[in-house]
């Protein structure tokens, strides 16, 4: 049976969607139909009225909706498009922070403390930030095109110090061919260091020769294990770590 195809790319990010209900499934197209105006950054003026903000309010509160359910269409359209390229695929990865002003974090959690000053005395004013962090895996071509996002971790803390406060969502795909592609990710550097083999690294320096106006020398030492044996790789390597 040969398989439909979507009608409109919404349709087309969220058809392999796991939804359990066909009528949250529905809601969900809306929702994302919605926000992805891009002249409308404010949720309530994207819902365009009272009706759909309530409905887009209960559907995030479903019991039966998670992230995993939510992004799952999104990451096998991901998967596709990365199993389609005929060229390497980067996978860049970088942690967002979402802030929120709440007189109780508890409902939220915190993400750090901040130095925002002085008081009078001149004792540090710490602040801390309720929010969010996200960390995401964004995979392109060497060109900058997006394909779309291949893992997301979502997390915050009831404390700042040690991990028992944490509490972590994460989602992620594996390519069923089993291909690898080139990922900035680096094994951890602590005592487990020792488990993995030895590897041959290359060293790149980039420096801006003239010093800018308007802004701070480019300045970048980066490490890579992928081969550079001349100018040209060594460039190419810069290249691509500036799409991030």
């Amino acid at each position: 049976m040969t398989k439909a195809r979507p009608q409109n790319w919404m349709d087309e990010e969220i058809a392999e969607g796991q939804l359990p209900d066909k009528r949250l499934d529905k809601r969900l197209r809306q929702v994302s139909t919605n926000w992805a105006v891009p002249w409308e950054p404010d949720h309530s003026r994207a819902c365009q009225d009272w009706a759909n903000i309530q409905a887009a309010g209960r559907f995030f509160s479903n019991g039966r909706v998670n992230e995993q359910a939510i992004l799952k269409g999104h990451f096998d359209a991901t998967r596709d498009r990365v199993a389609s390229a005929e060229e390497p695929i980067l996978v860049l990865q970088d942690t967002t922070e979402f802030t929120y002003q709440r007189e109780k974090t508890e409902a939220i959690g915190v993400t750090k403390v901040i130095n925002s000053g002085k008081d009078k005395a001149g004792r540090p004013r710490l602040h801390t930030v309720c929010g969010l962090l996200m960390h995401s895996s964004l995979a392109v071509t060497t060109q900058g095109l997006p394909l779309g996002l291949n893992a997301v971790k979502f997390w915050t803390r009831d404390k700042l110090k040690g991990t028992a406060g944490d509490h972590t969502v994460a989602v992620e795909i594996r390519n069923k061919g089993g291909r690898q592609v080139p990922s900035n990710s680096r094994p951890a550097l602590d005592r487990k260091q020792k488990r993995y083999p030895p590897l041959t690294l290359t060293y790149i320096h980039a420096r801006e020769r003239d010093q800018p106006t308007d802004r701070d020398r480019v300045d970048w030492r980066l490490v890579t294990n992928l081969p550079v044996h001349s100018a040209e790789q060594a460039i190419e390597k810069l290249s691509w770590y500036a799409l991030r």
